[in-house]
């Protein structure tokens, strides 16, 4: 019993995987994979169940199980949405929205952790990506107008790498990353970004870029927990 379940889980989540079960589609009812697989219904059914424990299906009620729409892979080392070929493979229109872009120059902890002086001007740029008007992340931009000239308006959608590299004057400096990553429940601010209910789950990357060891510029991005995987390269 225990083979012939794993065999029929294996095989449903290949097809998965390989889209010959589509997001939002639904499977084959009990009966139709009892027949395709010669095994009893309660066999079928533990498979089913594990998938959707999985996060692979999710069943409705009087109509059957149905095929989440999965997570898409990303790499930590990626910045910008907009060069994400996952990202461009799956949505088939990016697009940003600027909450704000402001220059600041009180004393903030973000500062601290650039090491600036206190009185330190800093851009701090606040924007969502869409895909298919469907919020993505939500991203926090720090750039320290002692190391990046004047940020153009038209600028402000640009990817970050295309920014930096237009802007910064350390362009040739040798650079280290940090990067962490928390999750952390979503806030109402953070809901109504990214239209999500208040406290589901998000995960945070948190970026500091250091160039010939001078701390450069801070980036956080802010994503639906259940969307995405992040890879380490």
């Amino acid at each position: 019993m225990e083979k012939k379940y794993g065999r029929i889980y294996s095989t449903l989540l290949r097809r998965i995987h390989k889209g010959t079960y589509a997001a939002g589609t639904m499977m084959p009812t009990e009966r139709e994979l009892t027949e395709e697989f010669d095994v009893t219904r309660n066999t079928v059914r533990r498979a089913i169940e594990e998938l959707i424990n999985g996060g692979y299906l999710y069943r409705k009620p009087s109509s059957g199980a149905f095929v989440c729409e999965q997570p898409v892979a990303r790499s930590l080392q990626r910045l910008s949405v907009q060069n994400d070929k996952e990202l461009k493979d799956r949505y088939q229109k990016i697009t940003t929205r600027i909450v704000d872009c402001h220059i600041f120059s009180q004393a903030d902890a973000h500062k601290e952790m650039l090491g600036l002086k206190s009185n330190a001007r800093v851009y701090h740029l606040r924007r969502i990506q869409y895909g298919d008007d469907k919020p993505i992340v939500y991203e926090s931009i720090y750039l320290p107008c002692e190391y990046f000239t004047k940020l153009g308006k038209d600028e402000l959608e640009e990817p970050l790498e295309k920014i930096v590299k237009t802007h910064a004057k350390f362009s040739c400096a040798k650079r280290h990353t940090k990067i962490v990553v928390e999750a952390k429940a979503s806030t109402k601010q953070l809901s109504s970004y990214l239209e999500l209910a208040i406290g589901q789950p998000l995960l945070r990357m948190k970026m500091t870029v250091t160039a010939n060891k001078i701390p450069y510029y801070y980036y956080t991005a802010t994503y639906p927990g259940t969307e995405y995987d992040f890879l380490v390269e």
